[in-house]
C-alpha cells in the first residue's frame, strides 16, 4: 500500500476480549497498511469511538466480557456514529440473528480465514 493510501485508509476498532485473536487481527490489518484501536469490553469502545472519529470499521465479538455484548455495543456506536460500518464477529451465527442483529451489519462467523478477513476490510 501507498504512502497516500495508507493516510486514507480507514481506520479499525477491534474489540475483543480474546487478547491472542485480537493481537492476530490487528497484526493482519497492520500488514494491510490498515490503523487499529484496540479495545477489550464495549463500554472501552464506545468511550475510544467518541476520541477518536478518524473510526470509520466497528469490528466486534459478540460475546464480550461487561454487560454489553457485541450487537449492543453496534446498536449504541450506530446511534451515536450512524455512518460507522459494523461488523459482528460469532461463532454461533443463529444465536446472533436470535438476539436481532441491526440492519445493515455485516457477520463474519468464526473460525474465519485470514483472506475472508482481509476481505471483509476492503
Amino acid at each position: 500500500m501507498s504512502e497516500q493510501a495508507a493516510q486514507t485508509a480507514p481506520t479499525v476498532m477491534l474489540v475483543e476480549d480474546d487478547q491472542n485473536l485480537m493481537h492476530l487481527m490487528k497484526r493482519i490489518l497492520r500488514m494491510k497498511g490498515l490503523h487499529a484501536h484496540t479495545a477489550a469490553d464495549a463500554e472501552s469502545a464506545l468511550a475510544l469511538l467518541s476520541d477518536a472519529p478518524e473510526i470509520k470499521i466497528l469490528i466486534t465479538d459478540y460475546l464480550l466480557s461487561g454487560d454489553m455484548n457485541g450487537v449492543d455495543l453496534v446498536s449504541e456506536a450506530r446511534r451515536q456514529f450512524p455512518r460507522l460500518r459494523c461488523v459482528v464477529i460469532s461463532g454461533d451465527v443463529q444465536k446472533v440473528h436470535a438476539y436481532g442483529l441491526p440492519i445493515g451489519t455485516e457477520l463474519l462467523q468464526k473460525p474465519f480465514s485470514v483472506q475472508q478477513f482481509i476481505e471483509l476490510v476492503s
